[in-house]
């Protein structure tokens, strides 16, 4: 999930009486924040993303004793942005981004023969990728990674035309 953006979160409650909480953690289920309380005919709930970045987050949604909490964690981290290619040489591209608040590093993708294969990771918002071909236009993305399990969502992808750009070969 990214700060700022909504999301449609959507229940199926046990009963169908009482008011039911709905509630966010980002550490691991270890304290809760409100996000709203909603009658049981209510079934779904658009959230607004706290502007906060956790690989550990969890959705909690409770009436009395009776309580659901979202299967596995999810991850809330900004989305990189401004994506460019600085230069392109004969074997290799170079990538930059605007670094994203809370991120410790980034996964570079490269569209494979199918999909889009991850290619390069950084800590720094910007990435040296090998072995590309000249020939070929070049698709890429990015995203941002929090924590070792915690992966953000693709920037939105940019292409590189065959042919150099920007390479200095003195």
């Amino acid at each position: 999930f990214v700060p700022g953006e909504s999301v449609l979160l959507r229940c199926d409650f046990f009963t169908k009486t009482g008011n039911y909480f709905i509630e966010y953690s980002v550490y691991s289920g270890s304290n809760w924040n409100t996000i709203t309380s909603v009658g049981a005919e209510v079934r779904q709930y658009d959230w607004v993303v706290p502007n906060t970045v956790s690989a550990n987050a969890f959705i909690r949604v409770s009436n009395g004793n009776v309580s659901g909490i979202s299967s596995s964690t999810f991850t809330i981290v900004g989305l990189p942005t401004n994506l460019n290619v600085n230069w392109a040489c004969a074997d290799s591209v170079k990538l930059s981004w605007t670094a994203v608040s809370g991120a410790d590093a980034y996964e570079v993708s490269q569209l494979g023969t199918f999909y889009m294969d991850s290619v390069a990771t950084s800590t720094t918002p910007f990435a040296i990728v090998h072995n590309t071909s000249l020939a070929d236009t070049l698709w890429f993305s990015v995203k941002a990674l929090k924590g070792t399990h915690g992966r953000g969502r693709r920037a939105e992808v940019i292409y590189k035309l065959p042919g150099l750009l920007n390479c200095n070969t003195a």
